[in-house]
């Protein structure tokens, strides 16, 4: 018996090795993959999504507002509107003469005001604005007391606008400090016994405002140096004239006339050489009528004539 065997012989192509990554395939690659992504960010973003992302947001800034009114509420009723804050106590410390009604119609606070809700920025700011206070301090003492410390300028000189330095008889008269504020009396009030500054121009010279005048600052600066000299208890007056430029003509009593120069650096010395002319008219029993302290060298000097 014979057995026959039949093969295919069909012949299988051989496996080719994998294609080497070109530019074009790798492009068809990132093309497919954004392809995808877009695909899936698609899907992400359906009605159904993008509606709920909506109530979210309502609801967030919803949550917001209640808890903005209801924080607002409670600091109106449990702070602003509360009685147990209502302004009961003002308590007011002046250093100098001004009267405490005067301090209080300047603050401008109303009556049984809310203490939290006084704004003291703005109250300062009207203590401070007056021409009178040097220095205003307001504070919040809880829970219904407010605190009003005023320290009153020092007046250093009166301020006149007329030349010369001859005893001025004028009522009307301006009141000035060490830092140049000008400010006007108040009734009642007599500054003749303070030093007088006079000649200052009029366009510089407001009422709540610093003089402008270079003048007037050297001569505050000349009594301030003449108040730490023995001088100053020796002359009953003492007046300034600040009319001319560059120059400071002094009244020293009712007959001593004396030119200063306005140069801070100098006026020490020339303050140095006026001691020195005056201890020399006490040795003498002699009387000083005019003296130039301008002149560095051979100052000029000249005195009262004897029965004079």
């Amino acid at each position: 018996m014979m057995i026959k065997f039949k093969f295919n012989t069909t012949r299988r192509a051989p496996r080719r090795a994998p294609a080497r990554d070109t530019g074009t395939e790798r492009g068809r690659g990132l093309a497919s993959l954004y392809a995808y992504l877009r695909k899936q960010r698609i899907r992400r973003t359906q009605p159904g999504a993008m509606q709920r992302l909506g109530w979210s947001i309502l609801w967030g800034l919803a949550t917001v507002a209640l808890l903005w009114c209801s924080g607002r509420w409670a600091m109106r009723v449990l702070l602003f509107e509360n009685p147990r804050y209502n302004l009961a106590h003002v308590d007011i410390e002046v250093v100098g003469k001004i009267p405490r009604h005067q301090v209080l119609e300047w603050a401008q606070i109303p009556a049984g005001a809310n203490l939290l809700g006084l704004r003291l920025g703005e109250i300062h700011g009207r203590l401070a604005s007056q021409s009178a206070v040097g220095f205003a301090e307001v504070r919040r003492v809880m829970p219904n007391r407010l605190q009003i410390r005023v320290t009153e300028r020092r007046p250093a000189a009166r301020l006149l606008t007329t030349g010369g330095v001859e005893l001025a008889e004028d009522d009307v008269y301006y009141i000035i400090d060490r830092q140049g504020m000008v400010m006007r009396p108040r009734p009642g009030e007599d500054f003749r016994h303070l030093p007088e500054i006079s000649g200052a121009n009029l366009m510089d010279v407001v009422v709540g405002t610093r003089v402008k005048g270079a003048e007037v600052f050297a001569a505050l600066n000349l009594l301030t140096l003449m108040e730490a000299s023995p001088m100053w208890t020796e002359f009953d007056r003492i007046g300034i004239d600040v009319s001319r430029e560059n120059l400071l003509h002094a009244r020293l009593g009712k007959e001593a006339r004396v030119v200063f120069s306005p140069d801070p650096a100098v006026m020490p010395e020339q303050l140095r050489r006026l001691e020195v002319i005056l201890s020399y008219c006490q040795r003498g029993r002699q009387k000083l009528a005019t003296a130039d302290l301008t002149v560095e060298r051979n100052v000029p000097v000249t005195f009262v004539a004897v029965g004079g």
